[in-house]
């Protein structure tokens, strides 16, 4: 973690300093490869936690990951308009390394429990457990949809506002607040996986997601103000409570299983901003709001055919 965070404060402000635009692509290519350090995080709460407490513990640490990534778009809209797009790549360095010496001081050491395993090894062993862990395939795809969905909106948002609204990309960022009221759900979700069970809140979260495009299907900024809550509602409480169930599946592969869910999770959602960017030339919001909802359906699909089935009835009971 401290050294993607190095890299990331190298990389962010290479970005800020991009002569041209097509160094601007190559550097940000490079920064999606040096920001995962969320992505140990998460996994790293999972270690320290109690197993009866898992749920909360990852639900409390994506609330504060989910609140930086929302809060991160008004933000960057605010700093970008007033002190132009360098600015936000500057200010992205700093706090990176600011984040850096705060967390050399703050986390407790911890030792891999495969250091036996060469990396080809950990690699090769990906394949693997996506053959032999079925709940990991399933939360894939619910993640993977549920993402795509959440970035088909966020991606097609401001132009939706600019076009029919007449605001600009500020106003669009405002939408973030709205955003992080969700993401304080977080907490919450990950409770109702520790006590009700992650299936249900899955269910509930999918269910969310897929009537918050009708409702931001009719365009007021109101209904784009409650769908955006609803949305976000829905999403953190499934992707908390598919990380809640493949945590509690290996121990000692849990940064595996969690590469393997977060590498399907950010496809879905680059798939949802290609298709939502396609669907808004196409068919305008209307498409957009069918997209996401198409993949929330997906997504129920897929809850509905992995159903967990009952044992047969012995004969003669």
């Amino acid at each position: 973690m401290l050294i993607s965070l190095s890299a990331t404060a190298l990389v962010a402000l290479a970005m800020a300093r991009s002569p041209s635009f097509e160094a601007f692509r190559v550097a940000s290519l490079v920064l999606g490869f040096s920001t995962c350090t969320p992505q140990l995080l998460v996994p790293f709460a999972a270690v320290l936690a109690r197993p009866e407490e898992r749920g909360r513990t990852v639900g409390f640490v994506m609330s504060g990951l989910l609140l930086g990534i929302l809060l991160a778009r008004t933000l960057s809209g605010f700093v970008g308009g007033h002190f132009g797009w360098r600015a936000v790549y500057y200010m992205a360095a700093g706090l990176s390394v600011v984040l850096l010496v705060v967390m050399r001081f703050l986390l407790p050491e911890n030792r891999p429990g495969n250091d036996h395993l060469t990396y080809p090894k950990l690699l090769r062993s990906l394949g693997e457990l996506v053959r032999t862990e079925p709940v990991l395939r399933e939360s894939a795809v619910y993640g993977a949809c549920l993402f795509g969905a959440f970035s088909a909106f966020w991606t097609t948002l401001s132009f939706f506002l600019e076009r029919v609204h007449h605001l600009g990309s500020e106003q669009a960022g405002l939408f973030g607040l709205v955003g992080a009221a969700g993401a304080l759900a977080a907490p919450i979700a990950g409770r109702l996986a520790d006590n009700d069970g992650p299936r249900r809140t899955i269910l509930v979260g999918i269910v969310s997601v897929f009537a918050s495009f009708g409702l931001m299907l009719l365009g007021a900024i109101l209904a784009l103000v409650g769908g955006v809550l609803v949305m976000d509602v829905g999403v953190q409480a499934a992707h908390i409570s598919n990380q809640s169930r493949i945590f509690a599946r290996r121990p000692e592969a849990r940064n595996r299983m969690n590469t393997v869910y977060m590498t399907t999770y950010f496809v879905g959602g680059s798939l949802g901003s290609a298709l939502g960017t396609w669907a808004w030339t196409q068919f305008g919001w209307p498409g957009v709001c069918a997209t996401g909802a198409g993949f929330a359906l997906v997504a129920w699909i897929e809850f509905v055919l992995t159903r967990p089935r009952s044992p047969a009835p012995r004969r003669g009971s």
